[in-house]
């Protein structure tokens, strides 16, 4: 068949929201009295929202494939799917209570986003767990919204503590922060939150911090994609402390909310349309047009192929692309089948993962045609065939010459009629010669 470019996620299908700023929502319903000692502060005590804002201003010293779009309310959004994140303040006294319909709109936010338009909740203050994960003396019982995180309360355990240590496997790994206080703040009292096995989503939850006093954990991630599984619901990052308490050190609060961002957004790499169930000729080189993106970055992309119906894959590309990278180059190999797929996989910094698969489509021998695999008609010569020095490899003036060796390697190539001479580096074997429209086999016995 003629050389055909295998299209991965196009750009006309884009979503728009890929071209779009990053939106983020931050809502303070604490109470009006709702201020704590940020030991990072000149002011000493400061309102939770201001803490909030203060890390997003940092995040300019950060790299972000987008720019962040902020709106700061004191009341839940109108629309609250014009943004990616909501992230929600709760605590203090005379807190605000989200109502049935805002829990309800929620849990319909978490569930409506899509690659390149996620839909995240970023929640603060031990109040929302008290007010949404325990309704009654046993501590285990939660509201519908309380499942999107997989968490429960449970009694207060241990004594007062003044570390957060990220837990190991979690986007906090190897992050310490200082917890200070003035000595009646969060440290002393707050409720321990535990993984709900009983949730729809505790395979995909994992603790953020571990605290020495605190057993077993503070803080929740829970994954909005993983790959053995379909699209679920939005990432969730449960916060059951006071952000702005955190005490910046070797690593920020301005650190941190960069890997929660990252958390909480996935890669993207999709097919825009179905490629054509076609055969392809082994020793043939493909262009495999791809688009890959990350709001924050990609770590890993993986392009690969499989000849036995996506029982095994063997890579074409692994590596951590560069942002503008657009087309691989595959050298098909004489995988000889009929079940073949092409697959590509993204990763970030986050370990959130993406994937997309096409296919079937087959390989088959050069020269095969769907005509009972005939030989093909060629005027490419070369002589002598065998040969142990050189060779005359004769093709139209306006043709590329192109010389491949058994595992499809490209080792020559030249415009029009050409003489090859292998280099001593050259083994003896079968080579094969192709131009745009014809090909050819030649033997080398040195």
């Amino acid at each position: 068949m003629s050389k055909e470019k295998l299209l991965i996620f196009g750009l006309l299908l884009l979503p728009l929201a890929l071209m779009a700023d990053l939106s983020i929502a931050v809502v303070d319903f604490t109470s009006d009295e709702a201020v704590f000692y940020d030991p990072d502060s000149a002011l000493g005590y400061i309102r939770p929202i201001t803490a909030v804002e203060n890390a997003f201003d940092e995040l300019s010293d950060y790299e972000l494939n987008e720019d962040l779009s902020i709106d700061y309310f004191y009341e839940m959004p109108d629309d609250i799917y014009e943004y990616n994140i909501l992230y929600l303040i709760f605590g203090w006294g005379d807190c605000y209570t989200l109502t049935e319909a805002e829990q309800l709109d929620l849990i319909a936010y978490m569930m409506g986003g899509e690659p390149g338009d996620d839909h995240a909740l970023i929640v603060e203050g031990n109040d929302f767990c008290e007010t949404y994960g325990d309704t009654s003396s046993s501590h285990y019982t939660y509201t519908d919204l309380m499942d999107f995180f997989a968490v429960t309360l449970r009694e207060p355990t241990g004594s007062y503590f003044d570390q957060l240590y990220g837990q190991i496997g979690s986007f906090a790994d190897g992050m310490v922060f200082g917890y200070p206080s003035d000595g009646s703040g969060p440290g002393l009292s707050p409720d321990d939150i535990i993984i709900n096995e009983e949730s729809d989503f505790y395979a995909d939850a994992t603790y953020l911090f571990d605290v020495s006093t605190k057993s077993p954990a503070r803080g929740m991630q829970r994954r909005g994609y993983t790959p053995s599984t379909e699209r679920q619901a939005g990432a969730t990052v449960l916060l059951p402390f006071v952000f702005g308490n955190l005490e910046d050190g070797e690593y920020s609060k301005a650190n941190l909310l960069y890997k929660i961002i990252d958390f909480v957004t996935v890669p993207i790499s999709i097919f825009s349309t179905p490629w054509e169930s076609n055969n392809i000729e082994a020793y043939t080189v493909e262009e495999i047009e791809i688009f890959q993106y990350d709001k924050v970055g990609v770590s890993e992309l993986r392009v690969e192929y499989s000849a036995d119906a996506g029982e095994s894959w063997t890579p074409i590309y692994v590596g951590e692309p560069e942002p503008d990278l657009e087309t691989i180059y595959w050298t098909v190999p004489p995988a000889i089948s009929s079940t073949c797929y092409l697959r590509v996989r993204s990763e970030d910094a986050s370990g959130n993962q993406s994937s997309q698969t096409v296919g079937p489509f087959g390989i088959i021998l050069p020269f095969d045609t769907d005509d009972n695999m005939l030989p093909a008609q060629t005027t490419l010569t070369a002589y002598p065939n065998p040969f142990n020095s050189s060779c005359v490899i004769k093709a139209s003036a306006d043709e590329t010459v192109k010389i491949f060796n058994t595992s499809g390697n490209r080792i020559f190539e030249s415009k029009g009629t050409t003489i090859w001479q292998p280099d001593e580096n050259t083994s003896a074997g079968i080579f094969y010669i192709q131009t745009q429209t014809q090909k050819e086999k030649v033997i080398y016995i040195p």
